[in-house]
Order: C-alpha cells, then structure tokens, then sequence
C-alpha cells in the first residue's frame, strides 16, 4: 500500500467504510484522511502525502477496530457538518424564536 488507496466517502454507511479500512493490510501506522469532497483514502504513514489538519481523520495501529474507526469517521463528519451549517438568528445577534 504505498499509494493512497480510495476507500469510500463520508456521506455513505460510514461503517462499512470503516470495516474497510479496518480490513486493509497491517501495516504498522496508517494514515487516514478525506478530501474537500469527501473522499477518504488510507496510506502507509511513510508514503502518505502531506495531509492537511483539517482533512486528518486518524492514525491507526494493526490492532486498530472498527469501532474506534467509525467513531473517528462520524467525528470528521460531524465537524465537516459544523461547517456548513449555519444559525441566522446566532448570526444576526437575535434571541431564538419559539412558535
């Protein structure tokens, strides 16, 4: 695995896509990230292309488990999610408004 290899997207069943990371190849560190579109990829830490912080989702050991990989990949989602939504009421300094 010395390239990146394309493993799924954030916006689909994000633990299938764990479980496919998770069934890669036991490499002693691998580096995990999504681009702007969400697109994830894992390398081998050695030849992972320099991964911006705001694209990192994680490292992981060959012991690694899918759920500790999910969780890393809900949390990426999550703040991508954080990003695009926006509070009008919070931007325009007003008071939430009930019915």
């Amino acid at each position: 695995m010395s390239v990146p290899t394309y493993i799924g997207t954030l916006y689909e069943d994000l633990a299938g896509v764990a479980w496919r990371i998770q069934r890669l190849p036991a490499v002693l560190t691998l580096v995990v990230w999504a681009d702007e579109c969400g697109n994830v990829y894992a390398s081998e830490a050695g030849a992972a292309p320099g991964v911006e912080p705001n694209a990192f989702i994680g490292n992981y050991c060959p012991m690694r488990t899918v759920d500790a990989i999910e969780e890393d990949l809900r949390a990426a989602l999550r703040e991508r999610a954080r990003g695009t939504i926006t509070d009008v009421d919070a931007q325009a300094g007003g008071v939430p408004r009930y019915g």
